[in-house]
């Protein structure tokens, strides 16, 4: 049984898995929910609600997606009551709806974080992996937008190390330093795109290969000069050693393992999606629905035991473990971004 003391710090709470943008390295917005039954929102609040004393005093809620800017007013109510409760607060979202009225609305919830996506400052390279003409311009001006509201909010980037971008990453890097607004940056490494079949060796076929970093030499010289900017005292989010194990990934992805058990096992981190399924990984079996139990009657079920059994035994070449949940040597006590 997991013990009481591992209580959660973190979850992953997604209203939408669907998406308004059209994006070569995510398909969510091929993801088709008119058929899914979503939790209403006094049943979101009840859920939340019932996260108190059953989670860490430090307890954040991630409100992703999808883009869970496709539902403006839901998300508005949400990340106040969960502010108004304590959580720590933060929203993931390429900004691309959020005009001037919203952000004021927005930074009045109490909401802590919010991490914006920007792949180049060239906007031919970013609008092009968007999907969607004026992309860069409109998450710029989001920034400005949210730097009118408030001080205090912080405001992060996330990109992403891949073959379209590889040229621009260095400077994006130097601007993000160089902007007193931004709180710093976060790499990722290029994965197979979400909401996609599941093929193995996904990096080598005709659709996906333009995102994979094919010259090892260049790819390698870009992630040294990101480890020389992190050791000068860059606002890098990520370790060195995290960039050293994108080296790995990128040399032998199809062999590339982690040496150790998935942290998911401790018990820190837990997801829900836009139907109200709770799960402890995203691609294992549901503990149930919100709407079928609190938290705590779903996080120590037999569902759960089972569940975190299969983590235990998991040995998938599964791409968290190198991005949102990587954990390394200099990575004790790190949480996610």
């Amino acid at each position: 049984m997991v013990s009481n003391n591992s209580k959660p710090k973190m979850c992953n709470l997604s209203i939408t898995l669907s998406c308004m943008l059209r994006c070569k390295i995510c398909y969510h917005w091929q993801n088709d929910e008119k058929n899914i039954k979503r939790p209403n929102l006094d049943e979101w609040k009840k859920f939340i609600h019932s996260l108190r004393g059953e989670v860490a005093s430090d307890f954040a809620i991630a409100f992703g997606g999808g883009e869970p800017l496709l539902f403006p007013d839901e998300l508005i109510e949400l990340i106040s009551f969960s502010s108004s409760l304590g959580f720590t607060t933060a929203l993931s979202t390429s900004g691309h709806t959020i005009n001037k009225e919203y952000t004021e609305r927005l930074v009045r919830t109490g909401l802590d974080n919010i991490n914006l996506t920007i792949f180049s400052l060239n906007s031919n390279v970013h609008d092009f992996l968007r999907g969607v003409n004026g992309s860069l311009a409109k998450v710029l001006s989001v920034i400005s937008y949210l730097k009118l509201f408030s001080d205090t909010l912080s405001i992060g980037i996330n990109t992403i190390i891949m073959k379209p971008s590889l040229d621009d990453l260095q400077n994006l890097t130097e601007w993000v330093n160089n902007d007193s607004r931004l709180a710093g940056i976060y790499f990722q490494a290029i994965a197979r795109p979400f909401h996609t079949p599941f093929v193995e060796e996904w990096y080598k076929t005709e659709r996906y290969q333009f995102l994979w970093p094919d010259d090892l030499c260049k790819l390698e010289n870009v992630i040294d000069a990101l480890i020389a900017l992190k050791q000068k005292g860059y606002r890098i989010s990520n370790t060195v050693s995290q960039f050293i194990t994108f080296k790995s990934f990128f040399t032998s992805p199809s062999n590339f393992i982690k040496p150790f058990t998935c942290n998911l096992i401790r018990g820190s981190f837990f997801t829900i999606d836009s139907d109200g399924t709770m799960k402890i990984c995203p691609y294992m079996e549901s503990l149930g629905k919100i709407t079928e139990g609190n938290f705590q009657q779903l996080w120590y079920s037999d569902r759960a035991e089972k569940a975190r059994e299969k983590i235990r035994q998991c040995k998938t070449n599964c791409h968290h473990l190198i991005n949102c949940w990587y954990e390394g040597e200099d990575d004790v006590g790190r949480e996610f971004k």
